[in-house]
């Protein structure tokens, strides 16, 4: 029989209510049409994708921008979780070479495109140049400047996967925070803003952004870490970090992560109220709070409104928090690689090391 394993109520107390844009079945459809035409997954995973809904998430997420912003932010959550998928399966060396062709047609969108560029290739272009006539220049900047490092980062997860290499829970996190996208997810919010520099690279402001970050990064490992199990691509996952440094099982991981979520709340909490008041009648910096916000709970609303994590008994789990542990591929175990030293009880946990 499997391990029950339980999840934690991450959201109880959440500052903001789950909401939709008004713009969002139409803008969907438009996005689904829009990615037709990219080279296609295998079977089996071109399915399991089609299912998930990508654009819904940026309904979710951005519920008050126009529709032309929401269909450029459907259509890049889309390319977010294509580049995502294709690249599980990808060398480190494949992977870098594509990083590398869509960083070029991004910083330089007016070249012409090769002869051999894909189909992937050509729809980045064609985004990229509507949302930079669409974007204030400084917010444009600073999305480019995060994709890159997305699309860069992703590289070295790839060449982990290839050598099987767990991080440490430091160094995890230096490369989590920048695969995981959440800083391009936040900027996209922003495109029709512009938040002075001066604002936004003050050191408060900075944590501030990592704070949200990290928000991101716990909740989404934490929900996908049975997925990622199931398809031997778990070793990229902050709970096997912290299986490996902390000599946890999978709940333990599971309730020590869940337990550096909710510390993660109350300093996001404190800073952003005194970020505010610091920078008080800059609307834009409470636009960017707000959305770093909304952004986690439009992440966990997406998370149990499509099968993308737990497929048909997600309802189950969103009502019971439980789920059964996944048994890890042949020749992709992780659990193997370090000893366990037992677990730990959810209600040992007071604090967590930062």
């Amino acid at each position: 029989m499997s391990e029950t394993i339980t999840l934690p109520n991450l959201l109880a107390g959440w500052p903001c209510a789950p909401s939709i844009s008004p713009y969002h079945e139409e803008v969907i459809r438009e996005t689904k049409a829009w990615t037709e035409g990219y080279q296609p997954l295998s079977p089996k995973s071109q399915a399991r994708f089609d299912r998930c809904n990508f654009p819904l998430m940026a309904a979710l997420a951005y519920p008050e921008v126009s529709r032309e912003h929401l269909r450029l932010a459907a259509d890049f959550m889309m390319w977010f979780w294509y580049y995502d998928e294709i690249t599980d399966v990808k060398t480190g060396s494949e992977t870098r070479k594509l990083a590398e062709r869509l960083i070029a047609v991004m910083r330089y969108p007016t070249t012409v495109l090769l002869e051999d560029d894909s189909i992937l290739v050509q729809k980045t272009r064609d985004l990229w140049l509507r949302t930079l006539a669409f974007s204030v220049s400084s917010s444009a900047d600073r999305l480019l400047s995060s994709l890159e490092q997305f699309m860069l980062a992703v590289c070295e997860e790839a060449e982990d996967r290839e050598i099987k290499r767990v991080r440490n829970i430091q160094e995890y996190l230096a490369l989590r925070q920048v695969t995981v996208a959440a800083d391009a997810v936040f900027f996209l919010g922003l495109l029709h803003i512009d938040i002075p520099e001066t604002v936004m690279s003050h050191p408060m402001v900075r944590r501030l952004t990592l704070l949200g970050n990290h928000l991101t990064c716990f909740h989404n490992d934490i929900y996908s870490y049975n997925f990622e199990r199931a398809r031997g691509v778990h070793g990229h996952n902050f709970v096997t970090a912290v299986m490996k440094e902390k000599g946890l099982g999978v709940q333990g991981a599971i309730s020590y992560s869940g337990t550096l979520f909710q510390q993660t709340v109350l300093e996001f909490m404190e800073i952003a109220s005194q970020a505010s008041t610091l920078f008080a009648g800059e609307e834009g910096l409470n636009v960017h709070i707000g959305c770093m916000l909304n952004v986690v709970v439009a992440l966990d609303e997406w998370s149990f409104l499509t099968p993308r994590y737990f497929e048909e008994k997600r309802f189950q789990v969103r009502r019971t928090l439980t789920i059964q542990l996944a048994p890890e591929p042949q020749e992709r175990e992780y659990d193997s690689l370090f000893a366990m030293k037992g677990e730990m009880e959810l209600c040992q946990i007071t604090m967590v090391d930062q």
